[in-house]
């Protein structure tokens, strides 16, 4: 995990913005949906982990929710807080900590984790799935994962993609896989080689696999989504469902309290 920090602070500072842009408000209408269909909890605590530049936890903050969002990488904190200052934000608590090692007062109604789950090993998620059990969820609360899952990560090894970052440069981005360890790999190179590659290391997990991974930490799966529409029960995994899981770069997970917890 020692590659972790550095690696997403140069990301932030080469590709980072200011700014909530339409994904980001579609994401937040999404999960603000899911909570909303969630039949128990009606508070509006919320706390995102992971919240880099903190654009999806300001347009949450537009649902009316107060928003604790944690980011340990420096530069993107910087730019949450221009986010912040431009806009006048006040319902967004920027928290500049290590989700494994920050305190955060109080209980949440809703807990989200997006496009981040998977970084180290089993025993990292474990560790951080307990921390949302045990910890910070609600009796009556929701927490929501994005996951990746291995399928289509494997058929798309070998695509590279070009983009241009803040500063002019353009940087190409290519997709590997171990399917041992069953982690993707993203490495990120500067088309005239004046900077060093970049890269992070994913591991993506099949449904089977997390729910294997969820035991004694303090939560459970009480549906799952394969896209922002459809809840799907653990009850019918069919193949139909199964045929779309393998097509789709992963999944979104609605966790509650374990009830043996």
């Amino acid at each position: 995990m020692d590659w972790v920090k550095a690696h997403y602070t140069q990301q932030s500072r080469l590709f980072g913005r200011a700014t909530i842009s339409d994904r980001h408000r579609e994401i937040a209408k999404s999960l603000h949906q899911w909570f909303e269909s969630w039949q128990v909890s009606r508070g509006n605590r919320v706390l995102e982990l992971g919240a880099g530049a903190c654009g999806l936890a300001a347009a949450m903050t537009e649902f009316g929710y107060d928003v604790w969002a944690v980011e340990f990488n420096p530069a993107d904190v910087e730019l949450a807080k221009q986010l912040v200052k431009g806009r006048n934000i006040n319902r967004l608590h920027i928290v500049e900590a290590d989700f494994y090692e920050v305190h955060l007062e109080g209980k949440f109604d809703l807990i989200y984790y997006w496009d981040g789950f998977g970084v180290g090993d089993d025993e990292h998620q474990r560790r951080l799935l307990t921390r949302i059990g045990n910890e910070w969820l609600g009796e009556d609360g929701l927490a929501i994962i994005d996951i990746f899952s291995p399928w289509n990560w494997q058929r798309r090894v070998g695509e590279v993609s070009e983009f241009r970052a803040n500063d002019g440069s353009f940087w190409t981005r290519e997709i590997q896989f171990d399917p041992l360890h069953s982690r993707f790999r993203d490495v990120m190179r500067v088309k005239d080689g004046s900077q060093p590659e970049l890269s992070q290391t994913i591991r993506v997990y099949s449904l089977q696999d997390f729910l294997l991974l969820i035991e004694k930490t303090g939560t459970q799966v009480a549906r799952f989504y394969l896209d922002f529409e459809t809840p799907i029960s653990l009850d019918v995994l069919d193949d139909r469902v199964s045929n779309r899981m393998m097509k789709s770069n992963g999944y979104f997970v609605h966790l509650m309290r374990a009830k043996d917890r």
